[in-house]
């Protein structure tokens, strides 16, 4: 009968270090859990980052001015302007135009 998982956590550390025998008479192997990030236990995974940050430095390049919206969306991982503006619409409820209209310094 093999051996039920043991749990032991470190010096309080969120993670847990697992031991667990597969078959009679076979020593445990250790098992180390992936460990949660702040990202991930805010509901946030790499895809929710990597939208975010997207997002940001759009933004961060349509206030600078320097190169056109579609370059923008480009250069910041969109697959097309369409992208971008459809991100920007639900994120702010303007175009990426508009906002570097409203928000970009004179």
């Amino acid at each position: 009968m093999s051996q039920p998982i043991r749990r032991r956590h470190l010096l309080g550390a969120s993670a847990a270090v697992l031991s667990v025998a597969f078959l009679p008479g076979c020593s445990s192997l250790p098992v180390i859990p992936k460990r949660p990030t702040p990202d991930t236990r805010a509901g946030l995974g790499f895809v929710g980052v990597q939208g975010e940050v997207r997002f940001r430095l759009a933004g961060s390049l349509l206030l600078q001015q320097v190169m056109p919206v579609s370059e923008v969306g480009f250069v910041c991982g969109y697959a097309d302007q369409a992208h971008l503006t459809r991100e920007f619409r639900k994120r702010l409820g303007v175009t990426p135009a508009k906002y570097r209209e409203l928000f970009a310094p004179a």
